[in-house]
């Protein structure tokens, strides 16, 4: 293991900056490194069904023409498959309507940090090719026999290229094994990946039916034992975790391929946290208004009090319902929307309507007019970071914070603040100041966020 003892910047250019430095070693000893740091990129092989598209175009480092798969660099921490799209449509003029992530790889691990994201592109139509001005590149379609060909004679000699030419045979050969005949599928099916808005709803649904059962399990359960374990928020967890659990699985099953980059990163860049953080603490007292207007409009049920009771009520366990609203509903709540079915959504329709969608089913999910604004703002807001800063772990991330705040200005704030922690299911408004605060600084954080999106953060390398 190494450890950088000092380092520094000796050149910080338009695409790499050059780190030079001593590393301390584990006997203790220092040794010279130098580093080339790089954003990352992507690279994606268009496949039209009996060919693959290439580009070829003169490389100034190996002073010759290199026959290669479209590719392109990341500007910031936009969302690898966002830019994976762009590239694909600029440098070949071709819109993939089914994009499937195939893995990442590290330029040379040895003095670059370059993380190039793959793609296999299918389901092809064709638009406008732009590339940049300073780009002259060659179309080249090369069937997809004369390029197993080319990889026996090693006759291509980009690395990220020749992964992407053996990732579509393999996914060839897997998908010619599993072969279902042509006209007994769906035309959905043998064209876009799963799943739909179709398909959403049907995982929404079958995630309410499986909430259902297991209530019901649960219930019969604690008559048997003469407990209630209805009534205790860990029951309440493990029953969203399980049921968030069954759809994530039925539909990770139905992926004609590996699901690695179907939830993006688990980690995100730490100049994201106070930010984001900062966000969700402005929206949570925009969402508590919210509901109040909603509680005046109509009434809550005996359910929905029972419900509330259960999980932040004087006699739930404040353990139990910290492990609930900030461990468990966060972790399978965001994997299967802002994973599965945003991913889905993604690859078939535009941003837009993807996150609209997708928030509304989280919406849905909730079963209670009172809560769902709030749980369609904040699936907006973790929808453009899902696309944006490409992970997931920072939309869990938020909804834990947005949870955990309401555990605290339910449970444990010391002093009471109308319309806000006292009595706060009676439709009673909170101050109009701390509204107008929790908007301004959700604004001013969301602007703070747009821009570190846009900027590359000044990080040292991962060696």
């Amino acid at each position: 293991m190494e450890h950088w003892a000092e380092n520094r910047v000796v050149y910080d250019g338009r695409v790499v900056r050059l780190r030079v430095g001593d590393v301390t070693l584990d006997n203790g000893d220092r040794a010279l490194r130098e580093v080339v740091e790089h954003p990352g990129g992507v690279c994606i092989l268009p496949f039209t069904g009996h060919s693959v598209v290439l580009v070829r175009q003169y490389r100034i480092a190996v002073e010759k023409y290199v026959l290669e798969a479209p590719a392109g660099k990341l500007e910031g921490e936009e969302d690898p498959e966002t830019r994976a799209r762009l590239e694909l449509e600029e440098e070949t003029g071709l819109r993939a309507g089914c994009l499937v992530p195939v893995s990442f790889a590290y330029a040379s691990v040895g003095y670059c940090n370059e993380r190039i994201h793959l793609y296999l592109a299918l389901d092809l139509e064709k638009t406008a090719c732009r590339p940049d001005p300073d780009e002259r590149i060659e179309l080249v379609e090369v069937p997809l026999d004369e390029a197993r060909e080319m990889l026996a004679a090693h006759a291509v000699h980009d690395g990220k290229t020749i992964i992407l030419l053996y990732a579509l045979l393999q996914y060839l050969d897997r998908q010619q094994a599993h072969a279902v005949p042509e006209e007994a599928r769906p035309a959905a099916a043998r064209k876009q990946p799963f799943p739909g808005v179709s398909g959403a709803i049907g995982l929404v649904l079958l995630a309410l039916a499986v909430q259902v059962f297991l209530a019901a399990g649960v219930h019969l359960v604690g008559e048997l034992i003469e407990r209630p374990l209805l009534t205790h928020p860990l029951s309440l967890g493990l029953m969203n975790l399980l049921s968030m659990a069954v759809p994530l699985a039925f539909g990770l099953a139905l992926l004609p391929w590996p699901w690695r980059g179907v939830f993006g990163r688990l980690r995100f860049a730490p100049g994201l946290i106070v930010p984001a953080a900062l966000a969700v603490f402005g929206l949570h007292f925009v969402f508590s208004e919210i509901s109040n207007y909603m509680l005046q409009l109509v009434e809550p049920s005996e359910n929905a009090l029972q419900f509330m009771d259960t999980l932040i009520g004087e006699s739930a366990p404040v353990w139990a319902t910290a492990l609930t609203l900030v461990v468990l509903a966060p972790i399978g709540e965001e994997l299967l929307f802002r994973g599965l079915i945003l991913h889905g959504l993604r690859a078939r329709y535009n941003a837009v309507f993807a996150v609209v969608t997708v928030s509304l089913l989280f919406a849905v999910l909730h079963l209670n007019i009172w809560q769902a604004p709030g749980a369609l703002g904040a699936g907006l807001l973790f929808g453009w970071w899902r696309l944006r800063a490409g992970s997931i772990g920072l939309c869990i991330f938020g909804h834990a914070v947005l949870n955990g705040l309401g555990l605290i200005g339910g449970r444990l704030l010391p002093w009471e603040i109308p319309g806000y922690n006292a009595d706060p299911i009676s439709g009673m408004l909170q101050p109009w100041w701390l509204t107008a605060c929790g908007a301004a600084l959700a604004v001013i954080s969301m602007v703070w966020l747009a821009v570190r999106f846009r900027n590359r953060p000044k990080t040292a390398p991962e060696i």
